[in-house]
């Protein structure tokens, strides 16, 4: 156990909170009541004011606990997602799951000073070691209230909770910010795809009459563990590029190779999927043999295109909308195949503007990529200061000086990297 700061106490969470009234929404004769889900909340929510509304007489079973304003909703299932919330005015005397333990602090606890204290490291050393199941890891609600919480006089928590509002609405606005920029990021790639692909001047024909080969990937059972030949499979394409992060394999002596290996300038086409993924593409141009699985079609054009331009069309907006079209539902999975591939409308200019344009969206993909890897070191830098944040409040070290900078700094740098807020 850290040292406590002087002064302040140490109590079981049970000792310095109420449990809700459990109750069935039918007694309150209302026609219908809000509820919070254990789904609802993805992570921490400082000002939970808004839930879907159920009727009263068909809610779920689970939906028997009423909360106040100021309440914690803890979640004792996978509480390593940190999905904890304060229950804001709006809610006052609406429902929530049995899967959150609701915390209600006594008067001497403020509500908001415990909320993020069960946010903290400190609060998720004493219940992540609780946790019990391998798919389904939960703890329980007595075990959540059996854990340590030290606080200060009521004054010092408010002084607390202010500060520590100032330093996370802070980083909350450069997360904001961070997000929008990876946004425009993605959004410049499709602006990009969108107008490079339009070529009115050009004749539209179709990938049919340009391809020298349309067909479909090996089915044999494949296996994680190497050596072998790569089979590429759907989750290998990302964002019309190859991603090789996860592999299967095959041996080299099977028996669909070396038909089935892949040449450079292949083009692959992922034919089944959910409807969002259906019809994503890549173009396999890599040193190392590979092959690739049945619910991908390979397509080997000719020389009047080059792969990358079918691989820019396909994946653009105009290339999308024709997908859509032609798509079929088969037990829950989308479908588009060969024959619906061949007829796909392609613009076909000069080979040497097919590489152009292909080249100058390579170039803008580059500088994406290299965006959204600052964005990210950005927000996991921020994700380990909000860590030392409430490292360094439940430490009794936040002044509200210039100095917490320095704090917040090595508390940060103390914290592990896992984790998030």
């Amino acid at each position: 156990m850290k040292p406590i700061p002087r002064g302040w106490s140490v109590q079981t969470v049970a000792a310095v909170t109420d449990r809700p009234i459990k109750l069935d929404p039918r007694e309150t004769r209302r026609e219908k009541v809000r509820y919070v889900d254990i789904g609802l909340i993805d992570g921490p929510v400082s000002h939970l004011a808004d839930a879907p509304t159920v009727l009263s007489a068909e809610a779920p079973s689970r939906c028997r606990q009423l909360i106040a304003t100021g309440d914690t909703l803890y979640s004792t299932v996978r509480p390593y997602l940190r999905k904890v919330a304060l229950v804001s005015e709006e809610l006052n005397g609406e429902f929530a799951s049995t899967g959150y333990a609701v915390l209600r602090p006594t008067e001497g606890l403020h509500p908001a000073f415990l909320y993020y204290f069960t946010l903290s490291k400190d609060f998720e050393e004493q219940i992540l070691p609780l946790q019990k199941g391998v798919s389904y890891p939960a703890v329980l609600d007595r075990e959540v209230r059996a854990q340590r919480v030290w606080f200060p006089k009521m004054s010092e928590q408010r002084r607390i909770v202010e500060i520590l509002e100032d330093h996370l609405s802070r980083l909350d606005a450069a997360d904001k910010a961070l997000q929008s920029a990876s946004r425009r990021g993605a959004a410049c790639l499709t602006s990009s795809m969108a107008s490079l692909s339009t070529t009115e001047q050009w004749p539209i024909e179709t990938i049919g009459e340009h391809a020298l080969l349309v067909e479909y990937g090996t089915s044999s059972k494949t296996s994680a563990d190497g050596p072998g030949i790569p089979v590429l499979r759907m989750g290998n394409i990302q964002r019309g590029q190859l991603d090789w992060s996860v592999l299967k394999f095959l041996p080299k002596a099977h028996a669909d190779f070396p038909r089935l290996i892949l040449q450079p300038g292949d083009l692959l086409f992922n034919r089944t999927n959910s409807a969002e993924l259906v019809g994503k593409a890549a173009v396999y141009d890599d040193p190392r043999p590979a092959s690739f699985a049945s619910y991908l079609i390979r397509v080997r054009f000719g020389p009047t295109v080059d792969a990358r331009w079918a691989n820019l069309v396909i994946n653009s907006p105009r290339g999308r909308e024709y997908i859509g079209s032609v798509v079929s539902q088969q037990v829950g999975q989308a479908n588009v195949n060969g024959t619906k591939l061949r007829r796909f409308p392609l613009p076909i200019p000069p080979l040497a503007e097919q590489r152009a344009r292909c080249e100058a969206h390579a170039r803008l993909a580059e500088d994406v990529v290299r965006m959204e890897a600052s964005v990210a070191a950005a927000r996991k830098r921020g994700e380990a200061l909000r860590r030392g944040v409430l490292a360094a409040a439940f430490e009794g070290k936040l002044t509200g000086r210039h100095t917490d900078a320095e704090v917040i700094e090595e508390s940060a740098a103390a914290e592990p990297e896992e984790g998030r807020m």
